[in-house]
Order: structure tokens, then sequence, then C-alpha cells
């Protein structure tokens, strides 16, 4: 017997509380863990108790985990969150970036004023302390916005977050509320902000020369290198962090697609699944549970509007079952894989609507007193006899992987592949290596009842409990579930994290560019002198658009080749979450890198065409 056979504890301390129950495709127990009590220690004296109470010798490798229902609870969601949380923390580097860059270009067009303050007899501090005070001020007050804006929002998007994630919020919705980190790490960029907007006001005060300020600044038709250089750093830094999140939405968004429009292996339209649970106390053997649900399937497929009816261990997108490990024998070499294995009455096929592509189905006749046998999907036939014809083959479940066909801790016995059936998407993971076995050769307590309703058929779940009920008043059917609704709220949390992410990657878009455009633009204002004197000299329009967008070309350049290594090392963390797209896509970082480019060459060409546009007599008449 193995672990998975008894399932987890699920423990919570007594500051977390209860968490919303957990539905497995296991047993599941729950207990409240004392505070001084270390997880480790519970494990050890859980794992004694389940070897005294056992009937049975277990395993020498035998163990009880426990965890706690929080961690299974969020265990999904996780990564995706953190991913979330990343690019909200990118989206605010990015704004606390053009921040400093617009302060730049804003201190940058006050020298005039701060040079007739410092003739005044203004001192360092009086022009610094005003600039610091402003930017506090403006820092400030936009992080209150934005607190004050999401504590009015959280209850609001509760209910779409639920929905997306396709789990309830514990507690529910109106638990919502805004984590002191949160409100701490808001403070804290405020803080950042408002200190770069002051060393930026410190920066331009330190440029004001004590003498001449008056006369070199109403000469001066362009600023220093060093100031434009640093203006350049900042704005290729945001395109970027831009380039960066413009990858990781786009991979999001592809793997998405992938998941939306790929092949399952079987009809969802009308499949419903049910799960049945018996009590050992009531059917102690296998003969008793088999003639169970044989009689239970006699009444469903009685039942108008039904199709077709069989029984499952598990049904796709409804529940999940564990990987365990595989042999496979044949010409005296052994391989070894791990598939998933599905316990399936016969007619479970036909009712899935999966062809059998090679040998046969499962017959009434493959019970216990029949040879083992198993039919197999080419990816673990593959895997096991690559090359090889699969029918005839022998396969077993590896020690501590047999489940339920297992006697104590041992492999199974030998099952004979009799046919082949494609492979069939079953969860967000895709289709996997997978073993049918005969439901009779080894009935288990917990199935399924999948059925194949008609158009129209209306709800016949309520007749299947009926039907339960009937045989026996205790059984329990729980979990009715649409296979197609269940496939599509599956798809729920990849769609709304790609659209979550590629929101905060269009906003850092829009920020980077509006910083590129406002340092162009003040370059441009800078320079109407030297362009009403070239343009005087018969330099055209078109030249002086080319002029400006070529002085942006290196920094764009390298903001692409930075934004698209920092989108492959993006790419990589989201490797967990990809389905059908590589990490690294070429396809990808090149078509966000035209987005990227493409929006970047009209924020320069926006103010280059106003530069062109400068009427020479007017600006030489200054």
């Amino acid at each position: 017997m193995s672990e998975a056979d008894y399932g987890y504890i699920g423990v919570y301390t007594e500051s977390q509380g209860i968490l919303a129950p957990l539905q497995e495709d296991r047993p599941l127990y729950a207990g409240r863990l004392r505070s001084d009590v270390p997880m480790e220690r519970a494990d050890q004296v859980l794992t004694e108790r389940a070897r005294a109470l056992s009937a049975t010798p277990l395993p020498p490798d035998f163990e009880v985990r426990t965890r706690r229902l929080q961690d299974a609870y969020t265990q999904a969601v996780r990564p995706r969150l953190l991913v979330i949380q990343g690019a909200a923390a990118l989206v605010l580097l990015i704004g606390c970036l053009n921040v400093v860059v617009l302060s730049l270009v804003r201190n940058a067009g006050r020298r005039s004023e701060l040079a007739v303050r410092r003739a005044l007899g203004a001192g360092r501090l009086g022009l610094v302390a005003p600039l610091a005070v402003e930017g506090a001020a403006l820092s400030l007050g936009a992080g209150l916005l934005g607190l004050g804006g999401a504590a009015l929002a959280l209850p609001a998007l509760g209910g779409v977050v639920e929905a997306r994630l396709g789990r309830g919020i514990p507690g529910g919705v109106a638990t919502l509320h805004l984590a002191p980190e949160v409100v701490a790490g808001v403070l804290l960029g405020c803080l950042v902000a408002a200190m770069a907007m002051a060393a930026t006001g410190a920066w331009a005060v330190g440029r004001v020369p004590l003498t001449g300020s008056l006369a070199a600044n109403a000469r001066q038709g362009t600023d220093a290198g060093g100031a434009r250089r640093l203006r350049h750093v900042l704005v290729g830094g945001e395109l970027a962090l831009s380039l960066t999140l413009l990858t990781g939405a786009a991979l999001l968004a592809r793997s998405a697609l992938h998941l939306e429009f790929r092949e399952l292996g079987f009809d969802p339209e009308g499949l419903q699944v049910g799960q049945v649970g018996l009590r050992q106390g009531s059917y102690p053997d296998g003969d008793s549970r088999s003639a169970f649900f044989r009689a239970l399937l006699d009444r469903v497929e009685a039942i108008p509007g039904v199709e077709g009816a069989a029984v499952a261990s598990s049904a796709p997108f409804v529940g999940d079952p564990t990987p365990r490990p595989v042999e496979g024998e044949g010409g005296g070499v052994e391989a070894a894989t791990e598939a998933t294995r599905q316990a399936v009455s016969p007619g479970y096929f036909d009712v899935m609507g999966v062809p059998v592509v090679r040998g046969r189905d499962f017959r009434p006749d493959d019970g216990p007193a029949g040879a083992p046998v198993a039919v197999v999907t080419p990816s673990l036939a593959d895997a096991l006899w690559p090359g090889v014809d699969p029918l005839g083959r022998r396969l077993r479940f590896a020690e501590g992987g047999g489940g339920a066909m297992m006697m104590g801790g041992g492999p199974s016995d030998w099952l004979t592949v009799v046919g082949v059936v494609p492979d069939v998407v079953t969860s967000l993971e895709g289709a996997g290596p997978m073993v049918y076995t005969a439901h009779e050769q080894a009935p288990s307590l917990w199935m399924s009842v999948v059925l194949r309703t008609r158009p129209g058929g209306g709800e016949v779940m309520d007749r299947v409990a009926d039907a339960v009920h009937e045989l026996d008043p205790e059984a329990p059917v729980y979990a009715a579930i649409d296979v197609g609704d269940a496939a599509d709220r599956v798809l729920e949390a990849p769609r709304f994290f790609a659209v979550l992410l590629g929101g905060f990657s269009l906003f850092a878009l829009g920020l980077a560019t509006l910083g590129l455009y406002g340092v162009v633009a003040y370059a441009t204002r800078q320079a109407r002198r030297d362009v009403a004197i070239r343009m005087a000299l018969g330099a055209q329009g078109g030249a002086v658009q080319r002029f400006f967008v070529r002085q942006s070309l290196v920094t764009l350049a390298l903001s692409l080749g930075l934004g698209a290594a920092g989108g492959r090392v993006l790419g990589g963390a989201l490797e967990g979450q990809l389905h059908g797209v590589e990490p690294g896509d070429p396809g990808v970082i090149l078509g966000v890198s035209v987005v990227l480019g493409l929006a970047s060459v009209l924020a320069v060409w926006l103010p280059a065409r106003e530069a062109a546009r400068t009427d020479p007599m007017g600006v030489l008449r200054e």
C-alpha cells in the first residue's frame, strides 16, 4: 500500500483558521495542530499510529505527510501570483524611472528660474527644499490615491478574481483587504520616488553656475551631454523593462491560445460526471463493489436522455490522478516510465468518444477470473516499446506505484496489453502516458459515473443520485460536473493571468514611450535655435526628423537587446505556466520587439515632426 492510498493530512494552525474544504481523488483527513508542535513531529506520530492500526503490514518506506491547508489551497495559483506580483513591482519601478526622467526634463527647463533665484541670493538649500517638498507631495499624494482606489476596488474585483482563479476566497470576498505589507511597500515606493525627485532637483541646482547664470542660460541652446546621456539611460531602462513584461505577456497569451484550440482527444459535449463513494463496511470485497456498480449502470442507462454510461476511477478535468512508475516487459529488456492509471468499465471509451485504434476494448469477461489486461495510449507504448507493436506485451506498476492493484507494497501483477486508444487531455498539463485497467479486476470503493447525455436531455444527475440511493441510501453522490464546463473553468486561470500581465505590460509600455516622448520633446525645444539655423541654411524638414530619430536609435537598440535578455529570463520563470510554447520562443521575442520599436519610433517621430515645422525666421528673431 502506498501513501497515495491513505491520502494527505490537512493541518491548520489556530492563527490561520479553517480554509475551504478541498476536493481530492483520495481520502482527505484534517486535524488541528497545536502551535507548539512542529509538522515533522506530527508526521512521525501519525505514521506510528497508522502502522499500529493497520490490519496488514505496511511497507518500510510508508509515511504520513502533513501539509497546511493554506499551502494546499494556494499551491496551484501561487506561481502565477508571484509572477503578477513581480510584474506589478516592475511597473512600479518603470513608473519611478519615468518620474525621475520627467523631473530631470522639468528641472532642466527651470534653469533660468533657478539662475534668477541664485542671482538674488538664494542658497543651495533654499533652492533644493522647494523641489524636494514638491516631489514628496506629488509622490505621497499619488500613493495615497492609489491605496484609496485599491481599497475601494477590492470588494468589486473580488468576485472577478474568485471566478477567474476557479476557487473561492477563504472567508468570502468581504475578507479582502490591503495587507500591511502592501501598504508599507507602496509607501516605501513613494519615499523612493520622492528621494529621486529631490536628488534630481539637487543635481539641477548644482549645475547652476555662481556667475554669469543669466547670460549663460540665455545663450545656451542645448543642455550638457551628461544630462542628456542620463536621461537616455533612464528611458532605455524603462523600455528594456517594458519589453521584458511584454515578452512574458505574449508567452502567456500564446500559451492560453494553445490551450484554447488544442484537440482534447474526446468529445466533451454532453459529458457529465458524478462521483460515488461506498462504505468499506457495506462493501468489503470486490464482488460486492462490482455488483453495485453493474446494477447502478443498468439503472442509469435507463434514464431518459442518457445515451451511454460507464464508471471510471477518474475523468478528464475531474480530480488530479498522480502518475505512477510503470515497468514494461519485452524481449528480455525492461523499460520504465511513469503513467497515470485509470480503472474503467466496458464501454467507457464509447461514452467518452475515444476510438480504439488497435486491439479491443474491455469486455464483461475481463473480471477477477480473467487474465489481467490493460489498454494503453501511444505515448506510453512508445516509451516502453519504441517501434514495437504493444499488443500482447506486458506491463506492471512498479513497487509503490500500483495503488489498489497491489498487494502490500510490492509491484502489481503483470497486465497484458489488449488495446491502444489515443492520448487524451485530462488536465491543464495536457495528455500524458496512461494505463487503463478493467475496473472489475480491481474494484474500488470510489468511482465516477460518466454519462453521455443527448442534446436537450436536461439535468440527469438528480436521477442518477436517485438510482444510487435506491441501491444504497447511505452512498453519497457528489461533485456532479459537466466535463465541458470543467474544461472551460480550467482555462479561466491561464486566460485571466495572460490578460492581467498583458494589461501591466501595456501600461508599462505607455509609461516608457511617454518618458521617451518627453525626453525627445525637451531635446527638440532646446535645439530650436540650432534647427532654425539649419533650416535657414537650406535643411529640409525630413532631414531634421531623421536627425532626431537617429539620436534615439542607439538607446532603442540597447533597450531591445537588454529587454530581449530580460524576456528570456522571465520566460524561464514562467516555464511551469507555459503550454505549447518555449520560454525563449524567437517569434514571440521578435514580435514584441517590433511592437516596442514601432511605439518608440512613434514617440520620437511626433516631437521630431513638430521640430521640422519650426519657422526659422521667427525663432531667429527671438
